[in-house]
């Protein structure tokens, strides 16, 4: 080998390292210049092959904070993410700094999933948003009420068979078929029977779309581009999407066609159908409509069945939490009331358990933003780009701002308490402009659910009840095991 051919291999090794460097390396070192502290990083992997982050990322990020305390700094392959604890900054992001704070990490499925709310971003989310609002006043939420009976009337007859039998059942996956059939009915307009037909096509997919592939999930938060790459290996996710898109574009199909037969419907894709009618400003394209339909089914469906699960298993293990909260539907309805909007306001007690389920059990686990300008918040340093995490599941736990977190105390949201409560503790529903617009849809079905069997049955704990319950996380929070319970009825115990 000559000098000249030695000094080219040597040059282009330099220039290569140095491209390294400067690609993989020298963006890992982001927070450390900046005084955030984290666990090291690996060039092109970040934290996921080292330190607790193999954990799972939920408890993961919660024992780095252990660690590292309520600020730290780490790396999700290349994507750089803050995790923030402390109240006082939660605050400041999701409120005062909200303008700088404004969109949601931008994970894709490159799917007519990205035109949903949550994925939105600046003045599109915001002209979405805007046109949603209306649709969930009191006046409409009351509408729609009538959705929910006829799988009421199943759930309730499933729940009488089970008590004559005295079977043990699980509820949580009950609660999931039942959930599935009022959100269908109160996002679409579909009646889908998957109470009682275990072959519901919607039950497939549905549940298909909240467990993309780890490789497909993988792919969504850090390499997007290679998403139809994806798209071929994972069919049974990206298929059960084309799926409720079909369905939801028949639905307005029939309904742009015959839009006088169809005008009377209560559901959110009516509303949305209705909203452009008058004011161009207010109107959707139908895969914007598509989109919004299919996330309220998502949104509303797995997390509204996990509040009602941990709702059912703390009644179940705490029989006087249980008689408390009959006695307090019994003072407002009698025997054969119908239950109402109004009503259902007005059992205070209600509000209480279902706010102490959230903080034990919050469906959403982290909430997250993104960084959309440099900015410095009590003396941290936030870049554009980078991902805020903040844990609220972690702060719900948090003994320096709940006095025994792990005990299940309603009373901590009574009126004569939840002043005590410090602000951004509390945060099952997120908070501020991007707070979760569905929040008092989900809280509807939730009371009316919960008032209706509960005035039937008595849930009781079983031999095979798991104490405590067994925790897992995905997308959402929800119990590992399931739920088992027993009921009894009411009128023959």
């Amino acid at each position: 080998m000559n000098a000249t051919t030695s000094i080219l291999i040597t040059s282009a090794a330099v220039l290569l390292g140095y491209l390294f460097y400067k690609k993989f390396v020298k963006p890992l070192q982001h927070f450390s210049n900046h005084g955030i502290p984290g666990p090291k990083p690996i060039p092109l992997v970040g934290n996921i092959l080292n330190g607790t982050l193999r954990e799972g990322i939920h408890p993961g990020l919660l024992n780095l904070a252990a660690k590292y305390g309520d600020i730290f700094g780490f790396y999700f392959g290349p994507v750089r993410v803050c995790y923030v604890g402390k109240p006082d900054v939660v605050k400041q992001i999701l409120v005062k700094e909200f303008p700088k704070f404004t969109n949601k990490i931008g994970a894709t499925t490159t799917t007519i999933l990205d035109l949903n709310l949550e994925s939105l971003r600046d003045d599109h989310w915001k002209r979405i948003r805007n046109i949603l609002v209306p649709s969930f006043t009191a006046s409409k939420l009351k509408n729609m009420i009538p959705l929910f009976e006829n799988s009421l009337e199943i759930m309730s007859e499933k729940l009488r068979k089970a008590a004559e039998d005295n079977e043990t059942i699980e509820i949580w996956n009950w609660y999931g078929k039942y959930t599935l059939e009022v959100v269908m009915a109160t996002a679409f307009g579909i009646h889908a029977d998957c109470q009682r037909n275990a072959e519901e096509p919607m039950l497939k997919h549905a549940a298909a779309i909240f467990r993309p592939s780890i490789f497909t999930a993988g792919l969504m938060a850090i390499m997007p581009s290679l998403m139809p790459i994806a798209k071929i290996v994972d069919r049974r996710y990206f298929g059960s999407i084309e799926y409720l898109e079909k369905a939801a574009k028949r639905v307005i199909s029939e309904r742009q066609t015959n839009p006088d037969e169809n005008g009377k419907q209560k559901d959110m894709l009516q509303l949305m159908l209705d909203a452009g009618k008058n004011d161009p400003a207010g109107k959707m394209t139908d895969d914007e409509m598509i989109a919004q339909a299919m996330t309220f089914l998502l949104a509303g469906y797995e997390t509204t069945s996990n509040t009602l699960s941990f709702t059912t298993y703390v009644l179940a293990t705490r029989p006087d939490i249980q008689d408390k909260l009959v006695e307090a539907i019994e003072e407002v309805f009698d025997e054969n009331d119908e239950l109402t909007y109004d009503g259902i306001q007005k059992v205070t007690y209600l509000q209480n358990v279902i706010d102490e389920v959230l903080r034990i059990y919050p469906a959403a686990y982290m909430g997250m933003r993104e960084c959309g300008e440099d900015c410095t918040i009590e003396g941290y340093h936030f870049s554009e780009g980078t991902s805020v995490v903040y844990p609220i599941y972690g702060l719900h736990h948090d003994t320096r701002y709940w006095e025994n977190p792990e005990d299940f105390d309603p009373e901590r949201f009574s009126e004569e308490r939840k002043n005590d409560i410090q602000p951004f503790t509390y945060l099952p529903f997120s908070t501020g402009p991007r707070v979760c617009i569905g929040m008092r849809l989900a809280m509807i079905e939730i009371k009316i659910t919960l008032c209706y069997l509960l005035r039937r049955f008595r849930f009781i704990r079983a031999p095979e009840t798991e104490v405590p319950v067994k925790l897992s996380v995905y997308a959402t929070l929800c119990p590992a095991n399931g739920i088992k319970i027993k009921v009894v009825d009411r009128k023959h115990s």
